[in-house]
């Protein structure tokens, strides 16, 4: 089971310990900025995170600007659409897993303009251990605009204009490309601007 809600609003009572984001075995893809200890930044969209863990439970701390989504995946399996809150974001994204070896990929649905993530880092049962992710062989960088940003990839018709819960990277072609070819990923794209008038 799943919850995305703020903190002390609903989440189950399970005893987690947290790995810093600065944790070799954290793969993240995208533009990432390293910069500061403990820390991992990004802006861009589909920019994010992987890992392999074992135990029954898996959470997430990060700091946002209260105007992101994301996408977050358990095990390969798409999971509801996450809408952060302005601070921390202390999420419990899975509670009641199997005993054993699990993933989890977590990626920015929205676009740069919408503001800064600061993961801080993971959540773990006491027991539980991060595990390496394999390297893939394959690295593919996207510059574009809307197209690549994910701009109304989740809208329920045409012309519906723009609205924050219809745009989804992690639905746009640079994203499934790189599913399709199990590639890493960073896109550099913002919507109405383009190659020509993106910052260096």
């Amino acid at each position: 089971s799943c919850s995305h809600q703020a903190p002390g609003k609903g989440q189950p009572d399970i005893e987690l310990r947290l790995t810093e984001a600065g944790s070799p075995l954290i793969r993240y893809q995208g533009r990432i900025d390293r910069r500061i200890p403990g820390e991992a930044a990004f802006d861009w969209p589909a920019s994010g995170l992987e890992i392999r863990f074992t135990g029954t439970a898996v959470g997430l701390v990060f700091e946002d600007s209260g105007d992101n989504d994301f996408t977050a995946w358990i095990d390969g399996r798409e999971q509801p659409r996450i809408t952060a809150v302005k601070g921390e974001n202390r999420l419990i994204l899975a509670a009641r897993l199997k005993p054993g070896e699990h993933t989890l990929r977590f990626a920015k649905s929205t676009e740069s303009y919408q503001g800064i993530t600061r993961i801080r880092g993971i959540l773990l049962e006491p027991e539980a251990t991060l595990l390496p992710v394999p390297e893939r062989a394959l690295r593919i960088h996207v510059f574009g605009d809307s197209y690549s940003a994910g701009y109304g990839t989740v809208a329920p018709a045409l012309d519906t204009g723009w609205h924050r819960e219809h745009a989804d990277a992690c639905h746009a072609w640079p994203f499934l490309l790189a599913e399709a070819l199990d590639a890493d990923l960073t896109v550099t794209a913002a919507s109405g601007r383009g190659v020509g008038m993106l910052p260096v």
